[in-house]
């Protein structure tokens, strides 16, 4: 890691919790399984931070609204 005390983005600090995930695998400290978990959670993360493009992102369709009984009009 870098000489850097500061991190001023969320690639920034995904950067720094992975590199901290590979290092304490490799040394150990984490097993197989709670590396496994780190790395989904950091795909997570990955995704919220890289939005899918425009044309790939689904409409919010919004419902109709809903017409008034007999009994709510009389």
């Amino acid at each position: 890691m870098s000489k850097r005390t500061t991190v001023e983005n969320l690639g920034e600090a995904l950067s720094v919790f992975i590199q901290t995930a590979e290092v304490a695998q490799k040394s150990g400290i984490l097993s197989f399984d709670d590396a496994v978990v780190v790395k989904s959670a950091i795909d997570f993360v990955m995704t919220l931070n890289n939005p899918a493009p425009q044309d790939e992102v689904m409409p919010v369709v919004k419902s109709m609204p809903e017409e008034k009984s007999e009994v709510e009009s009389a």
